[in-house]
């Protein structure tokens, strides 16, 4: 892919823009904002001139180092070294022996390094919420009221849910009222306090299906950047930080995994794509791309999409759209602007300057950018390389953008940049 040098550094700045902090963070991911519009330019220059397995080599190496030496697990709760440094180490080593042993690799190895990842990434996220067991943000509370509340058999979108806001511009008293979040989060994290007793464990559960997707297909093909690609999605550094803080990207990530390799079945990757756009509210800067499909299929896949969409947000909207449209749609339009964001709000804050931005600016600002990166698309990474610039204009133009947010586009980029094989051009 031309321009793979570029996406690769976009996947670096962003996923190290995974963190707390307003100038640092909003930096990195300003400047893999841009690494990615020049990456959807398709442009051959490259600054570095180094091969692809060199480029995939060097960033999971930024990864292991920054994870090993500045581990942010402790940020939520107690930590050891187990959840985030050993694992850090660990990628590193895989990854420079991999890349050592160019000419000795096989399959055989590749399918004992896949599965050991996904073993070491499953066995670190465990013991990393076995030690915050209880222990979140309101993110977290959130999720869990959620679920005891369809148990009841009560709306979610209501008083039913209640959790004290545990934003810095939110008062002592200030109630976040109604789960903020559309119904396919709901059920997904539902699930995951129904089944272990933590929402947070269906974080953890997709997060594992996102490698073992790279991983089947680094296994089905000879290409080693696949399997750099396994070990770059487990070394971000920020992940421990997102899953202890209930944040739903990876949930998201999963489901737009899905629609590379589901592609050229339009109802299939049409009804993965309409449940990743519904997923998360800021998604809707993203449509654009469904009117260039890259393909003669198109009509289809939007058309499924547009319908799966509508069908999860059919049901709270018969039972009480009042009720839906203030928790989920007013709820986040009234948010006051985070001065501690990773984003043009935060920049401007520690210059002594105060922004308000209106809520339609990143929407229309975001939306803009997907269109015209969409034009040159002609695939399904080319799609979501447009989606990655739209979501990344948007937020960086928000009212609040954090690390979780930056996460999603990392992982988003790093799905661009892996060498997919076909699955099949027919079918559903």
């Amino acid at each position: 892919m031309a321009g793979r040098v570029s996406l690769v550094a976009a996947t670096v700045l962003f996923g190290l823009a995974v963190r707390p902090g307003a100038v640092g963070p909003a930096l990195l991911a300003l400047a893999g904002l841009v690494m990615t519009i020049v990456a959807a330019g398709r442009t051959r220059r490259r600054t570095l001139e180094l091969d692809d397995e060199t480029t995939f080599l060097a960033a999971v190496l930024s990864f292991a180092i920054v994870a090993a030496v500045a581990p942010m697990a402790g940020l939520f709760g107690p930590a050891t070294p187990l959840v985030e440094s050993i694992p850090a180490i660990l990628w590193g080593l895989i990854a420079a022996g991999v890349y050592l042993m160019r000419s000795r690799w096989t399959k055989t190895l590749t399918t004992w390094t896949v599965a050991t990842v996904m073993l070491i990434t499953l066995v670190a996220g465990v013991a990393s919420l076995a030690q915050v067991r209880g222990v979140g943000i309101d993110v977290l509370f959130l999720h869990t009221e959620a679920a005891e509340a369809l148990l009841d058999l009560e709306n979610p979108y209501t008083d039913a849910v209640s959790v004290v806001n545990g934003s810095p511009t939110a008062g002592p008293d200030d109630l976040i009222i109604g789960y903020p979040y559309p119904p396919v989060t709901l059920v997904g994290y539902s699930i995951g306090e129904w089944l272990f007793g933590d929402p947070r464990f269906t974080s953890l559960i997709a997060f594992t299906l996102t490698l073992g997707l790279l991983s089947w297909q680094a296994t089905r093909a000879t290409d080693r950047r696949l399997l750099l690609c396994v070990l770059l999605m487990a070394a971000m550094p920020g992940w421990p930080f997102v899953l202890r803080g209930s944040w739903t990207e990876p949930l998201s990530l999963m489901l737009m995994a899905l629609l590379i390799p589901l592609w050229h079945r339009p109802i299939s990757s049409g009804s993965v794509w309409g449940l990743a756009l519904a997923s998360k509210q800021y998604f809707v800067v993203t449509a654009p791309a469904l009117l260039k499909g890259g393909d003669a299929r198109w009509r289809t896949r939007a058309l499924v999409a547009v319908g799966v969409t509508l069908a999860t947000l059919s049901v709270p909207l018969v039972i009480d759209p009042s009720a839906f449209w203030d928790a989920a749609v007013a709820f986040h339009s009234t948010t006051p602007p985070r001065t501690d964001a990773s984003n043009l709000v935060g920049l401007l804050a520690a210059t002594g300057v105060a922004w308000d931005p209106p809520f339609w600016l990143g929407l229309v600002a975001g939306a803009i950018t997907c269109t015209l990166l969409s034009l040159r698309a002609r695939d399904a990474p080319g799609l979501l390389l447009a989606m990655i610039g739209g979501l990344g204009v948007s937020f960086f133009l928000s009212s609040q953008a954090f690390g979780n947010y930056w996460f999603l586009l990392a992982g988003m980029s790093i799905l661009v940049a892996a060498p997919w094989r076909e699955m099949g051009s027919t079918g559903t």
